[in-house]
């Protein structure tokens, strides 16, 4: 934050400044990451970027007084301290640019806060282009791909030439300040194009409380606050695809799923509610049954499985493993969602370990579950 702080103090209105993060290096079990601040302010004279992460230091010989403080000495002690270095070019009146480059361990796991349908449409627009890159990377990532534009005209019609094909748009981000036509605005044309159809979602570096009830009124769903990174745009992401089902009728064909529940009363009101959704349900009390009911199962004969953890004579985790690992032609690729009151990390960990592909945490959402299930028909 330091360096960001400083890159902001020394550019001017009008100015730009970036942080970039990439992986500079790989070892077998490190990942070095390579932070970049960038900025295309007042510069440094190259006499006192030498003493640039000294304590207090201040360059009174330039037209603009560097007054350093502690900023600096301490970011480069913090990196010192994990390993890493960090350091500075610079050249007087074209801006400067810092590196800040750690080691860190790769873990063995990799868990995902949130599970997202990846086959979504995204529209990102912002008069700053570099942010709709920025935001298309960070989409990419999570292997959603986006088309950007940096003005709310191209984005009302990049909106309305798409509707009824299959590129029409699942999700708009928009941002709030935008020249001739702002967010606001925008939001307004987009739901006069396509209604309900399109999630919207405003983003601002901005408190958005005074604009809050306006944006409601034109449409807007979500709000997402600058400077986006992955987390917050796949939490966005994942609450617009909750959104969706409150826009968009999910209706099953009577496709069958598994539900593994020891506790009678909740089996029998899961059964209730599923069924009322248009799907067959089939119910195992245990693990065993559970494994024994998959494997007597013809191909494409369960959706999914919905596997409770706490179970008598095998649990949901063994009842996974079982079924991973036996000689039905499913057995790899067969849906498992852990249900479970425990939600914590290590839970959800432990699921993903014995081979599940997420977790529904109890008491269950039905409205999620619908949405997971309907995820996966769209995939077949």
């Amino acid at each position: 934050s330091s360096l960001l702080d400083n890159a902001y103090r020394y550019t001017d209105v009008g100015g730009k400044y970036s942080l970039d993060l990439s992986v500079s290096h790989r070892s077998s079990d490190h990942d070095v990451l390579l932070f970049t601040v960038e900025d295309d302010g007042v510069g440094i004279r190259p006499e006192f970027i030498d003493q640039i992460f000294e304590p207090f230091a201040q360059d009174e010989g330039a037209d603009t007084v560097h007054n350093i403080g502690l900023g600096l000495s301490i970011s480069r002690n913090l990196a010192h301290i994990m390993n890493g270095d960090i350091g500075v070019s610079s050249e007087l009146g074209k801006g400067s640019t810092f590196t800040f480059e750690i080691p860190l361990e790769r873990s063995n796991v990799s868990a995902e806060s949130e599970i997202i349908d990846t086959d979504i449409n995204v529209l990102v627009v912002d008069d700053d282009i570099s942010v709709c890159e920025c935001a298309a990377i960070l989409l990419k990532n999570m292997g959603i791909s986006a088309k950007i534009t940096d003005n709310g005209f191209d984005a009302v019609k990049l909106v309305k030439s798409n509707l009824g094909t299959d590129d029409e748009f699942d999700v708009a981000i928009v941002d709030w300040q935008m020249p001739q036509m702002d967010g606001i605005e925008t939001v307004r044309n987009i739901r006069k194009e396509v209604g309900k159809n399109v999630l919207i979602v405003v983003m601002s570096a901005y408190d958005w409380t005074d604009i809050e009830e306006e944006a409601r009124e034109a449409g807007v769903d979500l709000f997402l606050a600058k400077p986006i990174s992955e987390n917050n745009l796949r939490t966005a992401i994942a609450c617009s695809e909750k959104l969706m089902l409150k826009h968009q009728k999910i209706t099953f064909n009577g496709e069958k799923v598994l539900v593994v529940e020891d506790n009678g009363f909740n089996a029998e009101i899961a059964k209730a509610i599923l069924e009322m959704k248009n799907l067959k349900v089939d119910v195992a009390s245990n693990g065993k049954e559970a494994y024994s009911t998959f494997i007597a199962s013809k191909e494409g004969e369960y959706l999914a499985i919905l596997m409770d953890i706490l179970m008598p004579q095998m649990d949901g985790h063994e009842a996974t493993r079982a079924i991973r690992s036996s000689s039905h032609v499913e057995a790899k690729t067969i849906p498992i969602y852990a249900m479970t009151a425990n939600a914590f990390h290590n839970d959800i960990v432990e699921a993903k370990l014995a081979g599940m592909n997420g977790h529904i945490s109890k008491p269950i959402d039905f409205d999620e579950v619908s949405r997971i299930l309907y995820d996966i028909v769209k995939k077949k």
